[in-house]
């Protein structure tokens, strides 16, 4: 015959059970309804919007010939990311807003994360040398709540944080913070 404290402890234990079978059966529906992460796949969803990036180069993710084109749409998907810093060309602290650089080439599968960037006034630097695992750089679209506008230097712009990495406020890389980004060639 079980004595009180066993039936409380056998429901404690199926409720416990419950719980748990409960949370990885929501995990396993949200898996399975929540869209994967653009990079988990080879090719990339089409865009859809006006194409605010083109990667090309040495990527596996696709999905225009042999091309990754990114609308804003696809670049918000990406994980957000941001941070404040006082930059060289504007007065003040800034906010800016995007994702971070490394998960947009993580998204096109890119091999390296060295690559030549283009601006829309043909603007092109090699871009390399920086440690994108140590280093939070921004591919920007957001400056101070407002989405960068081509006027403003947008509408993509990598983005440094000068003030949380002072090292980072160099020469060389206020060169690298390319504003009115609209290619990366991976190497």
């Amino acid at each position: 015959m079980k004595t009180l404290a066993n039936q409380s402890s056998e429901r404690t234990s199926l409720s416990l059970m419950r719980s748990v079978l409960f949370g990885g059966f929501i995990c396993l529906a949200l898996t399975l309804v929540l869209p994967l992460p653009l990079w988990a796949e080879d090719a990339l969803p089409s865009a859809t919007g006006e194409v605010l990036l083109v990667v090309d180069g040495n990527i596996s993710h696709t999905n225009a010939g042999d091309e990754a084109h990114f609308d804003l749409a696809m670049l918000q998907a990406l994980p957000p990311a941001e941070f404040s810093t006082h930059t060289p060309w504007e007065d003040g602290l800034n906010h800016f807003a995007g994702t971070l650089l490394s998960d947009v080439l993580a998204a096109a599968g890119a091999s390296s994360s060295e690559f030549f960037a283009t601006a829309i006034d043909d603007y092109q630097v090699e871009f390399g040398g920086v440690d994108l695992e140590r280093y939070p750089v921004l591919l920007a679209w957001e400056q101070n709540g407002e989405l960068i506008t081509l006027r403003n230097l947008g509408p993509l712009r990598i983005m440094f944080p000068f003030d949380d990495y002072p090292e980072l406020d160099t020469n060389a890389n206020r060169a690298l913070a390319v504003w009115q980004l609209i290619t990366m060639s991976v190497r």
